[in-house]
């Protein structure tokens, strides 16, 4: 995994660990943002750019991850449908039982070749 990966999935995670909503997402890339353009121009003063601005420039990669989180965000919430529980245990069961009756008329199959 690459530095601005682990960057990315660091922000994201921190990002859910807190509960903030799309807007506060946002926010946060703004400032992070912000606080890398001005640590970025302080270090081009003191002529530290090489070992200091690289590592924290990557908070500037964090808004196209957060436009990203906020889109999934939002379309997450555009499906969400009520799910009853029953429904999807009785659609596994159905699945389950079909399944058992296909492996049950194979094997009566295969028995009736091999005793051909």
């Amino acid at each position: 995994m690459s530095p601005r990966e682990a960057f990315r999935l660091g922000f994201l995670s921190r990002c859910l660990d807190d509960d903030l909503t799309p807007a506060e997402i946002a926010a946060c890339v703004d400032r992070a943002t912000k606080t890398a353009a001005v640590i970025e121009t302080r270090a081009k003063q003191a002529g530290l750019l090489g070992d200091i601005v690289r590592p924290l420039g990557m908070a500037a990669v964090a808004l196209p991850v957060a436009g990203g989180a906020v889109a999934g965000y939002l379309a997450g919430k555009s499906r969400n449908e009520a799910v009853d529980v029953d429904d999807v245990k009785r659609e596994e069961l159905v699945r389950e039982y079909r399944r058992l009756s296909r492996d049950a008329r194979d094997a009566v199959r295969r028995r009736m070749v091999a005793a051909s």
